[in-house]
């Protein structure tokens, strides 16, 4: 699949069943979620306009609780990814597929009781599906460092 193909699905892809929400479902909603509000560069108001129309009727605390703390935090969360970059490299620079998996995957960390290791694995299986082929090193490796409390 072309990255122009994964990022179309990215986008298009909606939730199919309410009912059962897997924590896989949920951990793409987010990712999803933050994909979007990167790339259309969207500010606080505008990303709790957009939650409320496309994942609040999902009524699931998990979502919430990640995207509440993305809003909240994502500047904080760039700040922190920034002096993991190569010295030449600047946030804005990065594939923003890979960007939104290692922000999702930061606000999860953060805020849900989910072991780390399972996270980082997750977030490599989100990236083998959605990013380009090698992109889970990259995203491995930010990870690995960036998930401590």
């Amino acid at each position: 699949m072309s990255l122009n193909n994964k990022k179309t699905n990215i986008a298009n892809n909606k939730i199919e069943n309410k009912q059962t929400i897997t924590q896989w479902k949920k951990r793409v909603a987010c990712f999803r979620f933050i994909y979007s509000t990167l790339i259309m560069n969207l500010g606080d108001k505008d990303c709790i306009l957009k939650f409320n129309e496309e994942l609040a009727e999902l009524k699931d605390k998990d979502i919430a609780k990640v995207i509440a703390f993305y809003i909240k935090n994502k500047q904080n969360i760039k700040s922190r990814i920034k002096p993991l970059l190569k010295e030449e490299w600047e946030i804005d620079r990065l594939n923003k597929v890979d960007l939104s998996i290692i922000m999702e995957a930061f606000c999860e960390f953060h805020t849900l009781d989910i072991d780390r290791k399972i996270i980082i694995d997750q977030a490599i299986v989100t990236s083998k599906r959605y990013s380009e082929n090698n992109s889970y090193k990259f995203i491995n490796f930010i990870l690995d460092k960036l998930l401590v409390k």
